[in-house]
């Protein structure tokens, strides 16, 4: 097999012992983990329960390959196809209350950062500026349609998820997350899991065997680096769990919410998966969390703080020993100068404070400059214009 014996069997202690923690702590009571070579779809570890013979559990049914709502982590594929409709890291969105149709959607705290970059809002996982990315985007169909192109088959265009798409809706398995995410991690080609090198007979004929393949690109590399500069991005992120010290990673976490019915007839929201993905150029680590029956976790759980450190063990793991892999920049990227007042080309009058490099793709440079600044005299005692 594939298998990486060390990794494998780290992977299966941390998924027991954690998920053991876990129970006690968040509600949920299992785990499933899947760790790739993005370079050859090769598996390395894959963990499909807290521990198999765990009945109570369904332990023997291999989670991995079992769709679930990912929440969050679904957000970088709505980011990447509204890249690929012009937009950029550096492009301006407003995390405020917004009706969406009848609907009043709060961000995972409940707090409002107001006016941010593209970059923060992914880095930060804002549900708002998440739902209108959806519409950037061009809503489901061409959404559905790249998640496919990247590996994830699940989704249904003729089911209508509407905006919640964006906010990991739809049900997928961590398996074809890990692929997506491989897409990113592989500069915009996706791999082919693969868990098999070679299978013999009791004479030791070779009757099957692997080898490795040129994979199909099917995102443009340039999108694929700015989603990587921006989940690699620490100074922006939701915090350091998920990053590997010593290493160059990017990482998403994801928590999907359900409602509850109760004994009483009542029904409560409350946190249902729990999700962490993260990779280098070359190895992708996913860690789903949750109640194996789709029961509703602790209030308290979330992706960061019940996937996030099984994430950040086997990756640490994983990438033991190796020196740090940066991201390659493709030919096209463009570092800009940029006002992060508005996203545009600063003006001979735009603040120092306020001027910025960002990326972009080769095809949607900025070329528009501001006009938001206007130097005037001032009367300094009155602060008002001078006569």
């Amino acid at each position: 097999t594939t298998l990486d014996n060390d990794l494998q069997n780290y992977a299966e202690d941390i998924a027991l012992e954690k998920g053991n923690s876990n129970v006690e702590r968040y509600g949920t009571n299992n785990v499933a983990i899947l760790t790739i070579n993005a370079k050859t779809g090769e598996i390395l570890a894959m963990v499909g329960s807290r521990k198999y013979e765990m009945e109570d559990i369904d332990g023997n049914v291999n989670v991995v390959f079992r769709p679930r709502q990912p929440g969050s982590s679904f957000k970088p594929i709505v980011y990447a196809q509204a890249f690929i409709n012009g937009y950029a890291p550096g492009n301006v969105v407003y995390d405020v209350p917004t009706k969406v149709g009848p609907n009043k959607p709060l961000n995972y705290d409940g707090q409002w950062q107001g006016q941010i970059s593209v970059r923060r809002a992914l880095a930060q996982s804002r549900n708002i500026p998440a739902i209108k990315a959806f519409f950037l985007a061009g809503g489901q169909d061409p959404i559905i349609e790249l998640a496919e192109k990247m590996g994830i088959t699940t989704l249904n265009k003729a089911h209508s998820y509407g905006y919640p798409l964006a906010l990991g809706a739809g049900e997928v398995p961590l398996s074809e997350m890990v692929t997506a995410f491989g897409t990113f991690a592989n500069n915009g080609k996706r791999p082919e899991l693969n868990g098999i090198l070679r299978v013999e007979n009791s004479n030791g004929d070779v009757l099957e065997e692997w080898h490795k393949t040129e994979f199909e690109e099917v995102l443009n590399p340039e999108i694929a680096y700015l989603i990587n500069s921006i989940l690699s991005d620490q100074a922006n992120s939701v915090g350091p769990r998920l990053f590997v010290s010593g290493q160059i990673n990017a990482a998403k976490t994801g928590t999907s919410t359900k409602e509850n019915k109760n004994d009483a007839g009542g029904a409560s929201v409350r946190p249902s998966d729990a999700w962490t993905i993260g990779y280098t150029p070359t190895s992708v680590t996913g860690v789903w969390t949750g109640n194996t029956d789709g029961s509703g976790l602790g209030y308290n759980a979330n992706g960061y703080d019940v996937a996030g450190p099984i994430f950040n063990a086997v990756m640490t793991k994983a990438l033991a020993d190796r020196a740090p892999e940066p991201f390659p920049e493709p030919e096209g990227i463009k570092h800009v100068q940029i006002s992060s007042a508005s996203g545009k080309l600063p003006s001979a009058n735009t603040p120092p404070e306020y001027i910025k490099s960002e990326i972009f793709p080769s095809f949607s440079v900025p070329k528009e400059t501001e006009k938001l600044f206007t130097e005037v005299e001032i009367d300094k005692i009155s602060g008002l214009l001078a006569t």
